[in-house]
């Protein structure tokens, strides 16, 4: 029992849980994001939905790869500190970074509504169930929290029994 509790504990959250799995996958999308604008910015840009004009202009991109790579540090500093409170209100404020992005992209004329929905859209649905995942979760842990704890659930059984067994001789 105590070898699954220490499988199942990374900093002590559940590491085989759905959320975290999400919750770091959106971590190292961040992290891609940022060397992907770092390193290469005018295909950053392209797959962005706003070509560069001129290769001169990365440098912009270099603006959106600091910005998605302090997102990305941020998200994990969350996550290891296990402050689900804070990864739930920062994932909601962050749920409009997409949804701009798809906006700006159509109403530029850059790309087709369709290629917005895939690269942004996608991006806004994935926050938003992880956002909903992580509410759930926190709602949850409230409720278990909250409930009547037992006085003999740290008890061993043999423990609990003769417990039971002194209470009823009384």
């Amino acid at each position: 029992m105590a070898k699954e509790r220490a499988e199942m504990q990374v900093f002590g959250m559940k590491t085989r849980t759905l959320t975290n799995v999400l919750l770091w996958l959106l971590v190292a999308f961040m992290l891609l994001l940022a060397v992907r604008g770092f390193a290469t910015p005018v295909a950053a840009a392209a797959g962005f939905g706003f070509p560069l004009a001129d290769s001169a202009d990365g440098f912009y991109l270099h603006i959106k790869a600091d910005r998605d790579l302090a997102i990305g540090i941020a998200l994990a500093a969350l996550i290891v500190l296990r402050e689900r409170r804070a990864l739930i209100a920062v994932i909601a404020a962050c749920l409009v970074a997409p949804l701009i992005d798809g906006v700006l992209v159509v109403a530029n004329g850059h790309e087709s509504v369709l290629f917005a929905l895939v690269v942004h859209g996608s991006a806004l649905a994935y926050c938003a169930v992880l956002l909903w995942l992580l509410i759930r979760e926190n709602a949850k842990g409230r409720l278990e929290a909250s409930a009547p704890r037992s006085p003999t659930k740290h008890l061993a059984p043999s423990e609990r029994s003769e417990l039971r067994e002194q209470s009823t001789a009384s």
